[in-house]
């Protein structure tokens, strides 16, 4: 869903990309520049578009040569799709900018809102380099995408309200503030004995490029043979505190927390169980595949310190003690609630 007062920022909109038109007297056209980046195939492509803006307005705004450009950038991240929308004049300077977001990955959302934008920073009616104003309306229907997806019914034709001002770009939306658990599978060497596996729960939020989370850790018993016969095992259940940031699929992350190193003998003499305390510090680096517009498949690499050693005993002997540094690779399936 987009987020109130759409409406009310597209007319600003209007005013920023339309100020420069109502200074020129000779005005050299307007080129519709269309791009649709990976995972963005399924929105309407440029064609369909021109023919759905002419269409809400009644007349073709646009040319194949001319010195000002109306650039649409549509791209996917990782809530969903993203559309860049930027005017240039005929000196390639920027007047006027606006994004739209959807957290849906099929662009049903998103198509209104874009067609919308498009039409209000179309040139006017009368304007050089627009189609005359008593151009008939476009009597096909826009053609529809290639992926099916379905554009808008057509809206009663209107043309956009003239400015007489420039500004700026437009600030950015702010970004959702969404709810994000996962489960994952963790492998370690380093932490236990012996390279162990484990499974990993998290909860946390995230907004844009930044997470913050608290994840859960349990590594499997891990065990090691001794001198003389028999052997000791050891498992570990931790909670960390993992905050990120980050650009696109990658993300740097730092891990704090501790837990509880739990020890045990088998098979040696005078045979014990016994639990520490465990802490660890360090840093990940993540790595992310979205699987729909809420969903994501993440896959991680830990360097992790321990600052309070521990070790198992046997007798009078120390036959193990926790590395300073232990390394742990993860893979977990993330989803956000909104």
């Amino acid at each position: 869903m987009f987020r109130g007062g759409l409406f009310a920022t597209m007319i600003v909109l209007s005013l920023l990309l339309g100020g420069g038109r109502a200074r020129s007297g000779a005005d050299p056209g307007t080129v519709l520049e269309y791009i649709r980046t990976a995972g963005a195939e399924q929105c309407p492509d440029r064609a369909a578009v021109r023919a759905a803006v002419a269409e809400r307005l009644g007349y073709d705004p646009f040319s194949e040569r001319g010195g000002r450009v109306l650039r649409c950038e549509i791209t996917r991240d990782r809530a969903g799709l993203r559309s860049q929308i930027e005017m240039f004049d005929a000196g390639g300077k920027s007047t006027g900018a606006r994004t739209l977001t959807s957290h849906r990955g099929d662009c049903s959302d998103l198509v209104p809102a874009l067609l919308l934008v498009l039409s209000l920073a179309a040139p006017p009616p009368g304007a050089p380099g627009a189609a005359p104003a008593d151009t008939p309306p476009l009597a096909a229907a826009p053609p529809a995408p290639p992926s099916g997806q379905a554009l808008p019914a057509r809206s009663p034709a209107k043309a956009p309200p003239s400015a007489t001002a420039s500004a700026t770009a437009t600030s950015e939306p702010r970004e959702p503030l969404l709810l994000r658990v996962g489960l994952g599978v963790i492998g370690s060497a380093g932490a236990l004995p012996a390279p162990s596996w484990g499974g990993t729960m998290t909860a946390g939020l995230a907004r844009g490029g930044l997470a913050l989370s608290l994840e859960g850790r349990v590594d499997a018993p891990a065990s090691r043979a001794v001198p003389g016969g028999g052997q000791v095992e050891a498992w570990i259940a931790s909670l960390a505190l993992v905050p990120c940031a980050g650009h696109g699929a990658w993300m740097g992350c730092a891990v704090a927390g501790g837990g509880v190193l739990h020890g045990a003998g088998q098979g040696v003499p005078r045979a014990r169980t016994a639990s520490t305390a465990w802490f660890l510090a360090g840093a990940r680096l993540a790595w992310q595949v979205d699987l729909g517009a809420r969903s994501a498949l993440s896959l991680h690499g830990d360097l992790l310190a321990a600052p309070l050693r521990a070790g198992l005993q046997v007798g009078d002997a120390v036959v193990w003690t926790t590395p300073l540094v232990s390394a742990a690779v993860g893979l977990s399936l993330v989803h956000s609630l909104r």
